[in-house]
């Protein structure tokens, strides 16, 4: 290897060029990937909350379905389906529970019902309760282990 004036070997003189130029043009900061991957994170929070305050301002009576906890508007909504069910031929007496979306209701029947009249009266019970409210999915049971 040649040596130049100042003692290096053109090879370094030359590997010393292209890192300098190298740093010149490519910059000495790291790769935008992370910065674009941090503005999508930000982007996708910030769509969250705009979402979640968009949640926040709809009025009560517009929501889907009432949640758990909303004991004013859920008791009296509980004794009115308790009282629609009990209106169906064949119910003797209704329990109501609510959880989001889905009502669950308990039949009392009057004796010597069949299982087969049983399961017409769940149904007219579901269909009774649909009327009044459609925004609820209803689960509705009489078992009681005396139906044959």
């Amino acid at each position: 290897m040649q040596k130049n004036n100042n003692g290096t070997s053109l090879f370094s003189s030359k590997i010393l060029l292209t890192v300098t130029l190298g740093m010149m043009i490519g910059g000495c900061a790291s790769t935008t990937q992370p910065k674009v991957q941090q503005q999508e994170q930000k982007q996708a929070i910030h769509q969250a909350m705009r979402q979640q305050q968009n949640l926040q301002r709809v009025p009560k009576e517009q929501k889907p379905y009432k949640a758990m906890g909303e004991q004013k508007a859920t008791l009296p909504l509980l004794k009115e389906m308790e009282q629609e069910a009990k209106k169906v031929q064949g119910v003797e007496n209704a329990r109501v529970s609510i959880r989001e979306k889905d009502v669950y209701v308990t039949l009392d029947l009057k004796p010597n019902v069949t299982a087969a009249e049983a399961r017409k009266i769940e149904h007219h019970v579901i269909d009774a309760l649909h009327k009044k409210s459609r925004r609820y999915d209803f689960h509705v049971t009489s078992y009681d282990g005396h139906h044959s």
